[in-house]
């Protein structure tokens, strides 16, 4: 409780009180102690005013959660740039060291100039557990999408897949690339072991 001058003859009071859940209807007062009662004595209440301040905890002090995002864009004679970036990241974290953690990151970028113009975009997703030792178990998913162009006749795209667990990797990267000269597509895939069902062609063996 803190007082304070107010006006002449009043003073202003900071109250913190915690009402139990389920009560349904409470009564402030004011005491006055004095040496003996007078009639003077005159306890009064000039303005109430309520706020609550009791912030909600949503995450206990071992947990975190996060949201980020980024947003840029650029301007200029020569061209625009616009870039969005969204993390969203769950993360226990264990007072003795060991953590657990996922993360979910998007980003797109686009860039439009007088001659050229390019887009991408990324996703990637990762699950982590972190150990106190040093060493940790991951797995990560991320997606890469870009595409390029200009006036020139040049134009390409690339979409490229990667799935990762611990050392293991697997890959599948598509490209097309067309210009003027020639027009060429590329397909790659990399795997401890590749499976393929049903019938496969083979023209360009």
């Amino acid at each position: 409780m803190v007082a304070e001058a107010y006006q002449a003859g009043w003073n202003a009071f900071d109250v913190v009180v915690t009402i139990p859940d389920g009560t349904i209807q409470w009564r402030p007062m004011l005491l006055s102690l004095g040496d003996t009662y007078a009639t003077d004595h005159n306890v009064r209440f000039a303005e109430l005013v309520f706020e609550d301040i009791s912030e909600a905890q949503s995450v206990a002090s071992d947990m975190t959660a996060s949201i980020d995002a980024l947003n840029t864009a650029i301007t200029g004679p020569g061209g625009a740039i616009a870039s969005a970036t969204s993390d969203l990241k769950a993360e226990i974290e264990d007072p003795a060291g060991t953590s657990i953690g996922a993360d979910l990151a998007q980003n797109y970028y686009t860039s439009a100039a007088a001659d050229a113009a390019i887009a991408s975009a990324g996703t990637s997703l990762k699950a982590e557990i972190e150990d106190p030792n040093g060493s940790s178990v991951g797995a990560e998913v991320s997606v890469l999408q870009t595409a390029v162009s200009d006036i020139e006749g040049h134009a390409a795209s690339m979409v490229s897949f990667r799935a990762l667990a611990g050392n293991a990797v697997s890959l599948l990267d598509l490209v097309a690339s067309s210009d003027p000269e020639q027009s060429f597509s590329v397909v790659r895939i990399s795997a401890d072991d590749i499976l393929i069902d049903g019938t496969v062609s083979m023209s360009k063996l």
